[in-house]
C-alpha cells in the first residue's frame, strides 16, 4: 500500500513539475522585463508581448498599461483596450477597472460603465471610486447621476480610499465643485505627499495652484515642488507656474532655465506653459531658438516684429509644418506644432 501511495506522489510530482516550472519561468521572464522597462522599453515590451501571446494574462494587462503609455511601442488606445479584454477573459478580474477606465477614454460608456460595475462588484481596488468618478463627471452621458457620483466619492475620499481621494480633488481643481469635509482630504493628500506619494504632490499641486489661496498656499507649493521623486512633467510645469509668482519681472530668465533644462521630451510642453503664462516670454524663448537654428528672427526682444514673423514661417516651411503655421506664431495650432518641430531639434537657446 505504501509502495502504491509513492508511486502515486512520484507520479503527481512528475505531471505537475513541468507546469511549475514554466509558471516560474513565466515569472522570472516577467520580473525581468518590467526591470528593463525604464532602460530597454522596446525590449521589456517584445517580452512582455512574447508571455502575452502565450496565454499569461498578467502580460496582457500588462501590455496593455504599455500601449496606453507608450512604452516599448507607439501609444495605442485600441491595442490597449484588445489587451486588457484578453487578461480579462484569462481570468484577471482585476484588469477589468483598466479595461473601463481606457474605454471611457475611447468613448464607449456603456462598456466601461459595465467593466467598471464589474471590478466594482469584485471588489477591486480604486474601482468604486473609479466609477463614482465616472458618475459625478458626467463621464458616462445621460445616463450619468452626478449627484450620487459625487456623494460616494466624497464618502469613499472620508474613508480613506487614496484613489477617491486623488479623484476628488482633481474634480474640484478642475470644476470648483464644493465639497463638504474638502479640507480634511486635502490633508490627508498632503500627507501622503510627504510619505513618498508622488500622485498626491501632483494632485495637491494642481488644486493648489488653480483653486488654493494665491498667497497662502506658495509656501506649501514650493515644499511640494521640492519633493524628489516628483516626475519632471510636474516639476518643469508646476516650475514655471510657481516661478511666475515669485520671480515677477525675471519670470523670462528664469522660465528660460527652466524650459532648456527640461528634456527634450517635455520641452515642447514648457514651451507650451511659458506661453499660457506670459506671451512675450514665449516669444522671447521662440528668437532666441530660432537664432540658434540658424534663423534671423531679430533680437531676443520678447516682443512679436516682422523679422521673428519671417523667421517663424521660414522655420516652419523647412520643417514640412507650414499649413499648420499659416496663422501665425501665437495661433494655438501654430504653437503646437512648432513647439514641437523646436523639441525635435532640440538646440538650447543662446544668451540674449
Amino acid at each position: 500500500m505504501m509502495k502504491l501511495v509513492l508511486w502515486l506522489m512520484a507520479l503527481a510530482f512528475a505531471v505537475c513539475l513541468p507546469a511549475m516550472l514554466q509558471a516560474d519561468t513565466a515569472r522570472l521572464r516577467y520580473d525581468t522585463a518590467m526591470d528593463l522597462a525604464a532602460t530597454d522599453p522596446a525590449a521589456a515590451f517584445r517580452m512582455i508581448e512574447a508571455l502575452a501571446q502565450q496565454g499569461d494574462a498578467r502580460a496582457m494587462d500588462r501590455l496593455g498599461h504599455f500601449h496606453v503609455a507608450g512604452i516599448g511601442t507607439a501609444p495605442d488606445l485600441h491595442a490597449a483596450i484588445t489587451q486588457f479584454r484578453r487578461a480579462v477573459a484569462h481570468g484577471r478580474t482585476r484588469s477589468q477597472l483598466p479595461l473601463g477606465a481606457n474605454l471611457l477614454r475611447a468613448g464607449d460608456a456603456d462598456g466601461a460603465r459595465a467593466a467598471l460595475q464589474a471590478a466594482t462588484t469584485a471588489d477591486i481596488p480604486g474601482a468604486a471610486a473609479t466609477l463614482a468618478w465616472a458618475h459625478a463627471t458626467h463621464a458616462f452621458g445621460a445616463t450619468s447621476d452626478a449627484g450620487a457620483g459625487l456623494a460616494t466619492l466624497t464618502t469613499l475620499a472620508h474613508g480613506g480610499d487614496r484613489i477617491a481621494q486623488l479623484r476628488l480633488v482633481a474634480l474640484v481643481a478642475k470644476t470648483g465643485a464644493e465639497v463638504a469635509g474638502l479640507d480634511a482630504v486635502l490633508t490627508a493628500l498632503d500627507a501622503r505627499a510627504m510619505t513618498g506619494d508622488m500622485r498626491a504632490a501632483e494632485t495637491l499641486l494642481v488644486y493648489l495652484r488653480k483653486r488654493g489661496h494665491p498667497r497662502h498656499d506658495l509656501a506649501q507649493r514650493q515644499r511640494l515642488l521640492a519633493l524628489p521623486g516628483l516626475r519632471t512633467k510636474a516639476a518643469v510645469e508646476e516650475g514655471l507656474h510657481i516661478a511666475a509668482r515669485t520671480h515677477g519681472s525675471r519670470f523670462w530668465t528664469v522660465s528660460e532655465d527652466i524650459v532648456n533644462d527640461a528634456p527634450a521630451d517635455l520641452y515642447a510642453r514648457g514651451l507650451l506653459t511659458t506661453y499660457k503664462i506670459n506671451k512675450n516670454a514665449y516669444v522671447r524663448l521662440l528668437q532666441k531658438d530660432l537664432r540658434a537654428l540658424g534663423y534671423a528672427p531679430g533680437r531676443a526682444s520678447g516682443y512679436l516684429t516682422s523679422k521673428t514673423i519671417n523667421a517663424f514661417t521660414e522655420f516652419c516651411r523647412d520643417r514640412g509644418i507650414s499649413s499648420a503655421c499659416r496663422r501665425g506664431p501665437l495661433n494655438w495650432v501654430a504653437l503646437q506644432a512648432a513647439t514641437r518641430a523646436l523639441a525635435q531639434s532640440r538646440v538650447p537657446s543662446e544668451g540674449a
